[in-house]
């Protein structure tokens, strides 16, 4: 059994996002950046975009330049909705204390697939599976992972 763990990742808004965006740079408190797709290009040196990580999770985006939310999300492949996270994080989100540099969906969804890999590890061990070499690295990866996610 050879676990994918890139398969298993949902990224959250503002990775999908900012993942899609030209010269993105991280301005602190869940702020970025960037180029604006719709109306600057490879040469442009200016960043007219500006993006936010709201506490639930949502993302801001306005273009100074006055381009429309919809022409900035359409121009990277995305739609409205990929702007907003599942209910299911928004009301996790609301009493949570935000940790500094990653979302709190990123977070939780890394939590999630790092225990899916221990999850599925154990359960082999239990049905008297010896684990591969490959195997044992992911369980370390996973473990390693958590600690970092959450001793930020």
């Amino acid at each position: 059994m050879i676990m994918k763990t890139k398969e298993l990742t949902t990224a959250s808004p503002i990775d999908k996002l900012v993942g899609r965006l030209d010269n993105a740079k991280h301005g602190g408190n869940g702020q970025w950046r960037a180029k604006c797709p719709v109306h600057q290009g490879e040469n442009s040196k200016g960043r007219t975009l500006s993006v936010k990580e709201t506490d639930t999770g949502s993302v801001l985006i306005k273009c100074f330049a006055g381009c429309t939310v919809d022409a900035v999300v359409s121009q990277l492949g995305l739609c409205l909705n990929d702007l907003f996270p599942p209910e299911k994080y928004t009301n996790y989100a609301k009493y949570v204390s935000k940790p500094a540099g990653r979302s709190r969906v990123y977070i939780k969804d890394e939590t999630c697939l790092n225990i899916y890999i221990l999850d599925i590890a154990v359960g082999l061990i239990q049905k008297g599976t010896q684990l591969t070499e490959e195997e044992l690295e992911y369980c370390s990866v996973a473990v390693q992972r958590l600690k970092e996610l959450h001793h930020e």
